[in-house]
């Protein structure tokens, strides 16, 4: 990095010649090297960020798939399909496969990680709604949704501090967002959920109902799409390699807006 050595030693020649040009060149260097400990430090700390995030993710998914007794062939191929989507090095993959084992052998193995994730991102809302919205995607993997595994979402939400309402919010849509995207096919019976069609699937998907208003409804497809936006969860700390969590559930609310857009006549 140069740009401070280059602008301020200019800077000096051109207000006291060359003992101006030394005097720039000396403060530039400074300005220089400190900026850069200052980035290299960023990276670190983003780095660390997405650590805690990833083994965070995979514990609580381990966790989540074995909350109702039994791990489901869906549940398996939900955490498989998540590490393959996320295109991992060999190493990382193992790293993947066996935190999440761990998850699923040691009851409480996630708890301290989980705190962990709430104490590096207790500033950043949007990441730890994505980390949610993963085990919330892990717990209804098979179409139910067990008590079990709603008992566990409020445990994570305590540790996380976050109020069990937004919890239950949170949960409506993404069943909805299940709802939706699988056709609408998945009632959600455990929960004492019913069939519905795909036109209020797409309703909860954006986490309001047919008695929302037009601006209201665009007021909160806007919120999600900005809350599930790739740089600003990266910004966040949230690994680049998760990212793919946040790209389908971008994808399913655009669809349920455009569904419901239509329908509406929204311009």
């Amino acid at each position: 990095m140069f740009i401070g050595k280059m602008f301020l030693g200019l800077l000096g020649l051109f207000a006291a010649g060359l003992p101006g040009l030394l005097v720039g060149l000396v403060v530039g260097h400074l300005f220089d090297r400190g900026a850069a400990q200052a980035i290299n430090q960023a990276a670190s700390e983003k780095g660390q960020l997405g650590s805690v995030f990833f083994e965070a993710s995979f514990l609580t998914m381990g966790r989540m798939a074995k909350a109702d007794g039994q791990v489901s062939p869906e549940e398996i191929r939900t955490a498989e399909a998540v590490i393959t989507r996320m295109g991992l090095s060999e190493a990382g993959r193992e790293e993947a496969i066996a935190t999440f084992r761990r998850g699923k052998e040691e009851d409480e193995a996630w708890r301290a990680s989980v705190g962990r994730l709430r104490d590096s991102f207790s500033r950043k809302p949007e990441a730890l709604a994505l980390f949610l919205e993963i085990q919330i995607n892990m717990a209804i993997a098979d179409g139910h949704l067990d008590l079990a595994e709603v008992q566990l979402l409020r445990e994570i939400g305590g540790v996380l501090g976050i109020p069990t309402s937004m919890i239950e919010e949170l949960l409506r849509r993404m069943q909805g967002e299940y709802r939706f995207t699988q056709g609408a096919g998945a009632d959600f019976a455990d929960a004492g959920g019913t069939g519905i069609g795909r036109l209020k699937a797409a309703y909860e998907t954006l986490g309001v109902s047919e008695d929302n208003s037009d601006a209201e409804i665009k007021t909160a497809y806007r919120r999600l799409m900005n809350q599930h936006h790739p740089d600003k969860l990266m910004a966040e700390g949230v690994p680049e390699d998760m990212m793919q969590a946040a790209t389908e559930r971008t994808r399913a609310i655009q669809e349920a807006w455009e569904l419901v857009k239509k329908e509406r006549g929204i311009r």
